[in-house]
C-alpha cells in the first residue's frame, strides 16, 4: 500500500488529499472536525462554542476566576493523540471533579489520566493494522434505548478498547468492532468524564458517509443538556505529536510516540520497511522518465451535504409537521431519560412504565397516561396541534420534576 501511494504522488503533480488527522474545527479536509463542529452547534441548538488555543491548565485558571454560576459547563476534545504534562492531567480532573461535562475522543491518551480515572487502554492491534496499511470495511457502535445502532465505513478498523474499569463509576456507552467497550462515561466528584477511543468516528469523512452522522447525535445525547459554557479544543489537536515540557522542563512520558517510533522498536518491521525505501529508490532510478503523459485529475463534485441539511431544516420550520415535530419531541423525552436516570429497557414494556413512575415518582395512572399518548401518535400519521400541545404538556411535567 505504502508503494502505491508512493508510486501515485511520483507520477502526477496533483496531490492527493490530505489524510492527516488534525481534527480541526475550520479543517474540510477527510479527517478535519468541520462537519462534527458544525453538527454539535446544531445538536446544541447553535449555541456560541469558544475555540479554546491554551493549555487546560491555563484555562481552567480563568474559568474558575470568571465563574459566577454553579451550572455546569462542556469542554470537547478530539484529537489524534492527547500527551499531557502533570499540571494539565489535573486540571482536567479538577474541572470534572467540580460538576462539569468533559468529553474526549482520541486515539491515544496519556498513561498518567488513564491511571488517575482507573482505566487501562488496549490499542495494539488497531497499532498494528494501520501499519500494515489494513483498510477494510469498518465498524462501531452505540447503546441506544432499542439496543445497540452500528455504523461502518471503509478505512482502517476500530480495535482501540478500554479494559480493567471499575464497573461500579463506568458505564459503558459504545462498544468497537469487536464488541469491547470504546466510548464510557466515567462520574468523578459532582461532574461527568465522557472517554472515546475512536475519534476518526467524528471525521468528516466518516460522518458524511451514509448515514453516519446519527453516531454523533446519540454519542452525544448521553450529555447533560444545556450547558453554561461550551468549549472546543483547538489546542491539543495541533500539539498532538510534537513534544511538549512539564512544569519542570521534562518530557512527558510517550510525548515521542508515532508509528515510525513503532516500526524503529521492533526489528523485523524496521528491516522491511528499509527494505521497502530501497526498492522504491530503485524504481526511482529505472524510470526516472515518465512512460506516459500524465493524467489530468477531475476535481470531484463538491459536497454539500452541510448546505443541504441547513435548507432541509428550514422548509421543515415552515411547514409545521406536526408529526414529526413530536417524533422528535419523544426521540429528546427517551434521550432525557437514559441521560438522568439511565433507563434503556424497551419503552413498551411494563418494566419500563414502573421503572419510569419510581423514578421520577409519578403516579403510575399519569405515566401510563403519557406512554398511552405516545404509543398513539406513533401509531397515527397525522397529529393535531391539540395532541402536539397535550403531547408537550405532559413531557414537560415529567422532565421539569
Amino acid at each position: 500500500m505504502l508503494i502505491v501511494l508512493l508510486i501515485i504522488s511520483c507520477g502526477q503533480r496533483q496531490s492527493l488529499p490530505s489524510l492527516n488527522e488534525t481534527y480541526g474545527y475550520e479543517d474540510k479536509k477527510p479527517f478535519g472536525g468541520f462537519v462534527a463542529f458544525t453538527y454539535i452547534k446544531q445538536l446544541l441548538e447553535n449555541r456560541f462554542i469558544d475555540a479554546n488555543t491554551k493549555p487546560f491548565d491555563a484555562s481552567w485558571k480563568e474559568m474558575k476566576a470568571y465563574s459566577t454560576n454553579t451550572k455546569h459547563s462542556l469542554y470537547i476534545i478530539i484529537t489524534k493523540n492527547l500527551l499531557l504534562t502533570e499540571a494539565e492531567t489535573k486540571a482536567l480532573i479538577d474541572y470534572v471533579s467540580e460538576g462539569n461535562d468533559l468529553f474526549v475522543s482520541v486515539d491515544y491518551i496519556d498513561d498518567d489520566f488513564l491511571k488517575r480515572v482507573k482505566l487501562k487502554l488496549s490499542r495494539r492491534r488497531e497499532l498494528d493494522a494501520e501499519i500494515e496499511g489494513s483498510f477494510d470495511t469498518s465498524t462501531l457502535s452505540v447503546q441506544t434505548a432499542n439496543g445497540d445502532s452500528s455504523f461502518n465505513y471503509y478505512y482502517f478498523p476500530f480495535f482501540n478498547a478500554f479494559n480493567n474499569y471499575d464497573s461500579t463509576a463506568t458505564k459503558v456507552l459504545g462498544k468497537n468492532q469487536t464488541g469491547e467497550p470504546n466510548y464510557v462515561a466515567i462520574f468523578i466528584g459532582k461532574g461527568r468524564l465522557y472517554l472515546h477511543t475512536a475519534p476518526r468516528a467524528f471525521s468528516n469523512y466518516f460522518l458524511l458517509t451514509k448515514n453516519n452522522s446519527h453516531y454523533l447525535r446519540i454519542a452525544f445525547s448521553y450529555l447533560r443538556p444545556d450547558p453554561k459554557n461550551i468549549f472546543w479544543d483547538d489546542y491539543y489537536s495541533s500539539h498532538s505529536t510534537t513534544k511538549r515540557q512539564n512544569d519542570n522542563g521534562k518530557s512527558p512520558k510517550d510525548s515521542n510516540f508515532s508509528a515510525l517510533g513503532v516500526i524503529k522498536k521492533n526489528p523485523p518491521l524496521w528491516s522491511g520497511f528499509l527494505l521497502v525505501v530501497a526498492l522504491l529508490l530503485l524504481f526511482v532510478l529505472f524510470n526516472i522518465r515518465r512512460k506516459q503523459r500524465s493524467i489530468k485529475v477531475i476535481k470531484p463534485v463538491e459536497n454539500t451535504t452541510v448546505q443541504f441539511a441547513e435548507t432541509m431544516g428550514r422548509l421543515y420550520l415552515q411547514k409545521k409537521d406536526n408529526k414529526n415535530i413530536a417524533e422528535k419531541m419523544i426521540a429528546y423525552f427517551y434521550g432525557h431519560l437514559r441521560n438522568k436516570y439511565f433507563l434503556t429497557s424497551e419503552p413498551g414494556s411494563k418494566e419500563f412504565q414502573l421503572l419510569l413512575s419510581r423514578k421520577t415518582g409519578e403516579s403510575m395512572v399519569d405515566t401510563e397516561k403519557l406512554l398511552n399518548t405516545i404509543n398513539r401518535i406513533n401509531a397515527n400519521d397525522l397529529v393535531s396541534e391539540d395532541e402536539l400541545l397535550d403531547l408537550n404538556k405532559q413531557i414537560e411535567h415529567f422532565t421539569n420534576k
